[in-house]
């Protein structure tokens, strides 16, 4: 067995072990490993999750902050209502954010069937969110926010790196896909050149599947909404059918 320490861009440890001749042991039914491994997989996402969160509330009560302290024209800047809107999409982004976590952690708790899907649900809720939070604590910093006297740069070393850790927030959408029933997933269709595509979206999977990707729903009791998409330049034109 051997290890090789790597550092990551936000300076978190890991390393890549290489097992070469060593001896093992089949824990559980041989061939069936894979199922366990999604299980720990699923831990280690939601777990991730909950301290991507503290990282999220973290970076946004600096900028909250610092837009309070920072003057220009003679004002605080988190009085123009510009920066206002954007600290108050963060505010519900955040608390989102929150929700889904402590759901994915009840979840675990419980034991619930539904792990899967909530790590899923959870990885990119807070992967986007993250994403938008730090690179906003950033930019409301102004040039400062660039520059190691200010910490509100390590928050997005860090979210960069967490996002692509377990997966990234279009691995865990196509995998939310295919746990709640769709027939084939996303990069599947994508494979096929496929140009339209109707996309059945249930209420619970609205928020975390843009619209736009080629999946189809397989067909159940409950209410589908339908939706063709024909790709047009600069966006999409988005015809609904229900």
């Amino acid at each position: 067995v051997s290890v090789t320490r790597t550092i990551m861009a936000d300076s978190r440890n890991a390393a890549n072990i290489e097992l070469n001749g060593a001896e093992g042991e089949v824990l559980g039914a041989a061939g069936e490993g894979g199922a366990v491994l999604e299980r720990a997989l699923d831990v280690g996402r939601i777990l991730l999750s909950a301290e991507m969160l503290g990282g999220v509330q973290e970076c946004f009560e600096r900028t909250v902050e610092y837009l309070k302290v920072r003057e220009q024209f003679g004002v605080p800047i988190g009085s123009f209502q510009a920066l206002k809107h954007r600290a108050a999409q963060m505010f519900c982004e955040v608390e989102l954010s929150k929700s889904v976590v402590l759901e994915a952690l009840s979840a675990l708790d419980e034991q619930s069937d539904e792990v899967a899907e909530l790590a899923s649900l959870t990885k990119t809720r807070l992967n986007d969110t993250y994403n938008l939070v730090s690179s906003e604590g950033v930019q409301m910093h102004g040039g400062i926010g660039m520059t190691d006297e200010y910490e509100i740069g390590f928050f997005m070393k860090r979210s960069r790196v967490c996002e692509h850790a377990f997966g990234n927030s279009a691995y865990h959408r196509d995998r939310y896909g295919v746990l709640q029933g769709y027939l084939r997933s996303f990069s599947a269709g994508l494979a096929s050149g496929e140009r339209d595509a109707e996309i059945g979206l249930e209420a619970a999977a609205c928020r975390l599947w843009p619209m736009g990707e080629p999946v189809r729903k397989a067909p159940s009791g409950r209410r589908t909404i339908f939706v063709r998409v024909t790709p047009v330049k600069p966006g999409l034109r988005r015809q609904a059918d229900s």
